[in-house]
């Protein structure tokens, strides 16, 4: 989803537990429901100061959906856009994603020019208008390239190609899935679920009560 407008960055942070990322950054969240349960996971990266892109489980697109437009303002200071039939998702993963993916794009992917849960705009092959996210659900080095739909069949055969040098191989849900365990990674309708609260979850670092007033905070 897109949310924008002059209310966005206040809005968000009434329905987020987490502090709100600077631009060009980006943070992990959950939204809470009124009794401190988990409704949702957001990955939320801030492109502007008042433009948050939020990328959040495929299987929770119209639960999530519903619940945040049912919380915008009548104000019209805040627009919500779901773009996800618009845009695709590589996630790359592993030690030499670096040396593969920098001769394919404009952007330094130097650990100072794009650290860890940054995001930058720019090129990838001929892909234009590509959401290079710093971030890696497996717990290694990795990025996410969020690219317009068109592109996701060009960017694929690219990779796949220039990859081979690198031992680059496709990997599927149940080879992620083992990994973010490894990791202790949290994921949403599994360790993260409605009459779970992210305290419950071990998610502390990513709960602020101090932060202010966002829905569940009394609860929590």
């Amino acid at each position: 989803f897109w949310v924008r407008g002059t209310g966005a960055a206040a809005w968000l942070d009434t329905i987020m537990a987490n502090t709100l990322p600077r631009v060009g950054r980006m943070t992990l969240s959950v939204a809470c429901n009124a009794w401190g349960g988990i409704d949702g996971e957001y990955t939320i990266v801030r492109t502007a100061e008042d433009a948050f892109y939020l990328v959040s489980t495929p299987n929770g697109q119209v639960f999530n959906w519903d619940t945040l437009r049912r919380l915008l303002p009548s104000d019209g200071a805040v627009t919500l856009q779901d773009v996800s039939e618009e845009m695709g998702v590589i996630a790359l993963a592993g030690p030499n994603t670096r040396a593969l993916l920098q001769p394919l794009t404009d952007v330094d992917l130097s650990n100072e020019a794009f650290p860890w849960l940054a995001a930058r705009l720019g090129e990838v092959g001929y892909a234009r208008d590509v959401h290079l996210l710093r971030v890696s659900f497996t717990g290694e080095l990795g990025w996410e390239l969020h690219l317009p739909m068109s592109y996701n069949r060009h960017l694929v055969d690219l990779l796949l190609r220039e990859g081979a040098a690198h031992g680059l191989k496709p990997f599927g849900l149940e080879a992620l899935e083992s990994m973010r365990l490894e990791k202790s990674y949290r994921a949403i309708n599994r360790e993260l679920a409605r009459d779970i609260s992210p305290l419950e979850a071990g998610l502390e670092r990513f709960t602020k009560l101090e932060k202010g007033i966002f829905i569940g905070r009394e609860a929590l």
